[in-house]
């Protein structure tokens, strides 16, 4: 059964007072017998790639997907991921990370010369350019293709939604009203053009969970091993000493060239640190102690007497290190020093400190029990996320 899933209260736009009070021109639908048998009988067209709550980082997934629904032939999601595999000579495919004009040759071996734009699997429109988002439906659908549309909501996570047919508006493009399949009931349900904007973090509908341009670099992964130590610039907190830190694992997974096609890549890097963040069990005067452990300053190197007192003595350090801001300062200086020492094409980090599913920054209050992870995305910004431990 098909399983597509719209976020953020889809199902209350259907019957807002701006839908019903637009006036709508003729539909315009894939033309196909099937769907519309489909229709009159209440099903739903049989796709088992398209699941709820699927974190859509696979192009795999997605193009299996597609195929089926338009050829009839039922693709495994392994048999796509192995042909795209030899095709492109990376392993990171399942990260969505394919030259589109190499996938495009396997989405033809079927005889037909299918490209990105007719399955749909390309589009990054900002939320308001309702002219764009209009022409580009149009184009799919009256070339008998449904057009697949993944986004981001406000949990970081991948939804999609497949739309078959469109119908225009004499009002404005923005109430222009768009078809797909409901999950549970099997029947078509619509959507106002105007509502795009809340189905996307950040106000971006990505296809494909991916943004493709027509020459796609290679993903770059760096990794810092677990155990490595990491010198931090503390310029302008003390004397300019550097700082060893110990037990900090830093994963950048960058992605380049698709910067300027949203506000957001659909593709994410993630940094742990989970040995110096993980789960804090306790903070106090002389710094962080994690599961148990000795503090941070406790790892200092006890070679060097001088550093060892002024440290202890600090109390702005002592304060800095027990502070939320504390949490954010020491991100930036380590991650920024790390980046600059390995000339990335990062242009800076920011960053902040909030709940999964908020942006604004908010105090740690009393609350330490807590597990962080730092995130790094093509839009060159750094989330810090608080979790509550369980």
């Amino acid at each position: 059964m098909i399983k597509v899933l719209a976020v953020l209260s889809l199902t209350s736009f259907l019957n807002s007072p701006v839908s019903s009070l637009v006036c709508i021109n003729k539909v315009h639908e894939v033309n196909r017998e099937e769907n519309i048998k489909l229709f009159e009988e209440e099903t739903v067209l049989d796709l088992p790639l398209l699941r709820e709550e699927t974190n859509y980082y696979s192009t795999a997934t997605s193009i299996a997907a597609i195929l089926e629904y338009i050829t009839k032939a039922k693709p495994s999601q392994t048999a796509v991921y192995k042909e795209l595999l030899k095709i492109t000579k990376t392993t990171d495919i399942t990260k969505g990370m394919v030259m589109n004009t190499e996938v495009a040759k396997y989405l033809s071996k079927d005889g037909k010369n299918y490209t990105f734009s007719d399955l749909g699997l390309l589009f990054g429109r900002y939320n308001e350019d309702w002219e764009s988002f209009e022409e580009y439906v149009k184009s799919n659908i009256n070339n008998e293709h449904p057009l697949l549309l993944s986004f981001l909501n406000d949990s970081f996570v991948f939804k999609s939604l497949v739309i078959f047919g469109y119908s225009l508006s004499s009002e404005s493009p923005k109430y222009n009203r768009y078809f797909y399949l409901d999950t549970k009931s099997g029947q078509r349900k619509e959507f106002v053009a105007e509502d795009l904007q809340t189905l996307t973090y950040f106000g971006n509908i990505i296809g494909n969970g991916t943004m493709f341009t027509k020459e796609h670099p290679a993903r770059e992964k760096i990794e810092i091993p677990i155990n490595n130590p990491v010198t931090s610039d503390k310029k302008g907190l003390d004397d300019g000493k550097d700082e060893e830190v110990a037990d900090i694992e830093v994963n950048i997974t960058e992605s380049t060239g698709i910067s300027g096609l949203g506000l957001f890549g659909a593709l994410f890097g993630w940094i742990s640190l989970p040995n110096f963040f993980g789960w804090i069990s306790s903070i106090n005067g002389d710094g962080w102690t994690t599961n148990g452990s000795r503090s941070s300053l406790d790892k200092l190197p006890k070679d060097d007497p001088e550093k060892w007192e002024d440290e202890k003595k600090d109390e702005d350090r002592k304060k800095e290190k027990t502070s939320c801001k504390s949490i954010e300062s020491w991100i930036k200086r380590q991650l920024k020093t790390w980046v600059d020492n390995k000339k990335d094409r990062f242009i800076g980090l920011t960053y902040s400190v909030g709940s999964i599913t908020k942006d604004e920054p908010e105090s740690l209050g009393d609350t330490q029990d807590l597990k962080g992870r730092v995130k790094v995305d093509t839009g060159k910004k750094v989330v810090f996320e608080k979790r509550v431990k369980e």
